[in-house]
């Protein structure tokens, strides 16, 4: 359905193109103006049928009704919505129960609002991921990965992220970027896959988040703030933290849990931290500034084991010996010292050692 100049609104289902054997017809609605639709259908029992709308100039509301791709042996179809304005989706799917779940592609001029969205697939075959993209919010109410990965605000960062208040992805990674300050308030479980999140501005988590099996990565251009500890149970997982505007925990000795793995945070300057976990539980190194090139410093010649806080400043110490005499045939009288330099606690014989 294409509407060279106008808009468009349908009222009744779109495509109604479910199977009861084959593969789903494809949909396509494409409008300069508005498009305003209800349920959007091209489930298949072999493969779902692509689903594809387009407001070159306008918004898109499908919110009053259900977008469906999925498919119960096949793959699951593509569904992918563009739009000048905002998007407002509603509940969306592109699951498969035996093969590959379908992508979902939201882009977006203005705001992206969703209900839930599926995706992936039932079978641990995976499937393409949820990417949106949008410099207004990403407001998602409901989201079910199964295994498939979620990819926001790669190409174009988001003001704003919202997530439901608890995520299992069932085995696929997530990925964010954010551009202003952002609170991270879902409990996400990533179950064997890794999470990680860029912003521009503070970070605040605000809930839990435990990855069985990946990787985390959180790089903020100002303040990392833990209202809520940060936990993998990978084997060898690597817990990578940078934080420019310094590194407060406020949850304690269990801010961070790497399990068999180990953490790495990166700070510009102790006194800009509150790191809220005993001394004999990480090294320090000064001198050091996070390279995305080599971020576990192995090319810099990095220790490849334990957990470390890893600081640009590079303190000076400084070394006095204090004046001394003796007379003529007298034994040396004791040499002294004096020493300053030292900051974050240290002490000369651990500056010494270090």
């Amino acid at each position: 359905m294409l509407s060279s100049g106008g808009t468009i609104t349908v009222t009744g289902p779109v495509g109604d193109s479910i199977v009861s054997n084959g593969t789903g017809g494809a949909v396509r609605l494409e409008a300069l103006g508005d498009i305003v639709a209800q349920n959007i259908l091209a489930t298949g029992i072999s493969d779902g049928g692509d689903i594809n709308i387009i407001s070159s100039s306008g918004a898109i509301d499908t919110s009053a009704g259900t977008t469906d791709s999925s498919s119960t042996t096949g793959d699951g179809g593509a569904i992918n919505l563009a739009a000048a304005g905002t998007i407002d989706a509603g509940d969306m799917d592109s699951t498969s129960d035996g093969g590959r779940g379908g992508a979902i592609t939201l882009d977006s001029g203005g705001d992206i609002l969703t209900g839930s969205l599926t995706f992936g697939s039932f079978s641990a075959a995976g499937g393409d991921p949820l990417t949106a993209n949008t410099s207004g919010v990403i407001d998602i109410a409901g989201l079910a990965p199964n295994g498939a990965g979620t990819v926001l605000g790669e190409v174009t960062r988001p003001s704003n992220i919202l997530l439901p208040s608890a995520v299992a992805t069932r085995g696929g990674s997530m990925a964010l970027w954010v551009a202003d300050e952002y609170s991270f308030a879902s409990d996400l479980t990533t179950d064997q896959g890794g999470f990680s999140l860029d912003g521009l501005q503070a970070v605040t988590f605000t809930a839990p988040l435990q990855t069985n099996g990946g990787d985390v990565s959180v790089q903020t251009g100002g303040t990392l703030t833990l209202e809520a500890p940060i936990a993998t149970s990978a084997d060898q997982a690597l817990m990578l933290l940078v934080a420019d505007g310094g590194f407060v925990n406020r949850v304690g000795d269990s801010g961070l849990q790497p399990g068999d793995g180990r953490y790495l945070v990166y700070s510009p300057d102790p006194a800009n931290d509150t790191r809220g976990i005993p001394d004999d539980q990480f090294n320090k190194r000064y001198g050091v500034a996070f390279d995305p090139a080599d971020p576990q410093g192995s090319d810099a010649g990095l220790s490849s084991e334990g957990n470390f806080f890893f600081y640009e400043i590079t303190p000076s110490l400084t070394i006095v010996a204090d004046d001394a005499s003796r007379a003529l045939a007298t034994p040396n009288p004791a040499f002294t010292f004096t020493s300053s330099g030292m900051i974050d606690g240290d002490t000369l014989e651990t500056a010494l050692s270090e």
